[in-house]
């Protein structure tokens, strides 16, 4: 394995534990983030029990996306390393289809409301798959 494909293999495989971390906040809450708060003006407590199954299972169900994507993402990186080259092709694919849309969600909803979602984390979801893709072409 080459230099530029072990950077690939690292910024795909960083990639796939964010994902994993993504899943981890959305599937295994008990109540939504702090700034999902900020956003509606209002505490946990005061939905309804109805309201509350369906915003978690809204988290879940995106939790459950987010694990989905890091196996993927770290079956394809391992295919990668070991020299297939669609996965070349299939990681961008896969991440950025889910990590660009995710980090535009999370830009609209900074805009629209005066949360402060964690835009860190989704700009570093499409990062490193960008650096992974250039570094597989070199």
């Amino acid at each position: 394995m080459n230099a530029t494909t072990i950077v690939a293999v690292a910024a795909y495989a960083l990639s796939a534990l964010g994902f994993v971390a993504f899943a981890a906040s959305f599937g295994l809450r008990r109540e939504w983030e702090p700034w999902h708060g900020e956003a509606t003006g209002q505490k946990w407590a005061e939905h309804s029990p109805a309201m509350k199954l369906v915003i978690l299972s809204i988290m879940r169900a995106a939790g459950a996306g987010g694990l989905a994507l890091a196996v993927a993402t770290g079956y394809l990186s391992f295919r990668l390393a070991q020299g297939d080259a669609s996965a070349r092709w299939a990681l961008p694919a896969v991440t950025l289809s889910f990590a660009i849309p995710s980090a535009l969600v999370a830009l609209n909803f900074q805009r629209r409301s005066t949360a402060k979602p964690p835009l860190g984390p989704a700009i570093t979801g499409v990062l490193l798959p960008v650096i992974g893709l250039i570094a597989s072409l070199l």
